[in-house]
């Protein structure tokens, strides 16, 4: 019966594709495709139904029978993305869940001379070579869908066994001036039996605890996200806690839930909004000082410990530093962001990106697409992000006006690095190792000389940055040399021009 189900519902997806796609409405992702999307994506998770996660199980057990050689899915769309229609939500929430549960029951069996830093990245790219980058590759230069031009706002969410994220839903919809227009792509990644505890004090104590708050699910009994559940506007992948990635990883798959909305958001899932939040981020982004239209806005959030966040003056990012501690292996980190401007300037440039927060017209997704090959990454995350965006010719600007706080200290909560640990059978001992060799990846892309072409081993750690590198709309050189950085000697130069809130003399 469940089959016949799914056949009837595939039917019926496609017919209104096909109808919506000749009546050119806008209101794709608001009808009957998005919500049906939504609540495939829902049952594929284990949340709903366990009849639905059974049929993907058995879908990925013949995939590992035969090594992942035959994918059936979006791997085997090679056609130019003019010769078919883009592929459905629900098979793009499909794939991933099936590449999770793939990849997690390869590393559960992973034998016992197989547990270090090569072998494990070595599983891993080759699983995602198979499963994720063909999706790229055929939407090379291009987004998935097309970009619509009706102020809707995507918002990326990766939540991490976070009891803030039901909160944080409810407060981006209250306080949305046009909630309807506000679509959510929310990336679960949860405990659900036998969970631990984060480390609760300095003998490195963990304890049993409750699974975690099904965040998809109070905020959709709630009053304030019923009807827009109901309407198909939060998109979900659940992710197991013991298939998390790292949150680099999980932004990758929250991307794969936009839907063609014209604004792209992506935040942390431990926030509050500011009221009229959407139309205040749009109307900074129209009035940034530039007529390039590639732009983007960014900074670290205020804390919400501050009572009068919402009336203080943007913050800004502009300090980088080398990191000093040997499990980051010298990767560029960023300070704190500051108040620097004590009048109303509106949105000034900035020459770095933050992760935890940034907004910008969704076409971005065409130039910089998210790298599915950064698993386990922590640290790197934001300068890679930053002098990606700027070589492909985007300017990066601090918003004026403080739309949402980000709570930054989470002390005792669980951390992603431990359920590595615990996946490994090799606590406190394997999670070190292996970041530290996918860093090279990062650290490669970038141009430190000891990650060139050269010498860095595995080769497969420089694979694909034809999609994932630096642009060529403008050099790399340039861009260290506007925000300061010196890969060669280790050394940094603060960015004056940032301090000042200048247009650096490297933006044309």
């Amino acid at each position: 019966m469940g089959n016949w189900v799914l056949v009837i519902l595939g039917c019926i997806l496609v017919i209104c594709w096909v109808a919506l796609i000749f009546s050119n409405e806008k209101s794709l992702s608001e009808g009957m495709l998005g919500h049906d999307a939504i609540k495939i994506g829902h049952r594929i998770s284990g949340l709903v139904s366990n009849t639905q996660r059974e049929l993907i199980e058995e879908e990925q057990e013949e995939i590992e029978a035969d090594d992942v050689h035959d994918i059936k899915d979006l791997s085997a769309r090679v056609s130019p993305p003019q010769a078919l229609p883009p592929p459905e939500m629900s098979e793009i929430i499909k794939n991933m869940t099936i590449f999770l549960g793939t990849l997690n029951k390869k590393y559960i069996h992973i034998k016992k001379e197989q547990k270090n830093p090569v072998d494990i990245w070595n599983i891993y790219f080759e699983l995602a070579e198979k499963m994720l980058i063909p999706l790229d590759l055929q939407y090379k230069g291009s987004t998935i869908y097309p970009v619509r031009s009706d102020d809707s706002v995507f918002v990326s969410m990766a939540s991490y066994r976070d009891e803030y994220c039901p909160e944080t839903l409810k407060s981006m919809y209250l306080k949305a001036e046009h909630p309807d227009k506000v679509f959510t792509g929310l990336v679960l990644q949860n405990c659900l039996s036998h969970c631990r505890t984060g480390v609760l004090d300095h003998a490195g104590t963990i304890k049993d605890t409750e699974p975690d708050i099904d965040c998809y699910k109070v905020f959709c009994e709630s009053d304030e996200g019923k009807r827009h559940c109901a309407e198909g506007r939060v998109r979900l992948l659940f992710i197991n806690e013991t298939e998390s990635l790292g949150p680099a990883q999980g932004r990758y798959f929250a991307s794969k839930l936009w839907y063609g909305e014209q604004w792209f958001m992506q935040i942390d899932a431990h926030c509050t909004f500011a009221k009229g939040w959407d139309t205040e981020m749009i109307e900074e982004y129209n009035s940034c000082p530039t007529k390039n239209p590639k732009r983007i806005l960014t900074t670290y959030p205020p804390s919400p410990d501050d009572p009068n966040w919402e009336h203080q003056k943007g913050l800004r990012i502009c300090d980088p530093l080398f990191a000093s501690s040997d499990i980051e292996s010298q990767i560029v980190r960023l300070e704190g962001s500051m108040q620097f401007d004590h009048e109303d300037k509106g949105p000034r440039f900035a020459p770095f990106i933050a992760a935890g927060f940034f907004f910008t017209h969704s076409s971005f997704l065409a130039d910089i697409p998210f790298d599915p090959l950064m698993p386990f990454v922590f640290m790197g995350e934001e300068i890679l992000l930053s002098s990606r965006f700027w070589t492909n010719g985007w300017d990066i600007f601090s918003p004026s006006k403080n739309v949402l706080t980000h709570v930054y200290v989470r002390r005792h909560r669980p951390k992603f690095w431990e359920s590595v640990g615990r996946l490994f059978k090799m606590p406190g001992e394997i999670y070190n190792p292996v970041q530290l060799k996918i860093i090279d990846r990062v650290k490669n892309i970038l141009g430190y000389p000891e990650t060139s072409d050269e010498i860095i081993y595995p080769s497969t750690l420089t694979a694909y940055k034809e999609l994932y590198g630096i642009g060529y709309k403008r050099k790399m050189e340039d861009f260290l040399d506007m925000v300061g950085i010196n890969l060669q000697t280790k050394r940094i130069t603060l960015p004056d021009w940032c301090h000042k809130g200048e247009k650096p003399k490297q933006v044309d």
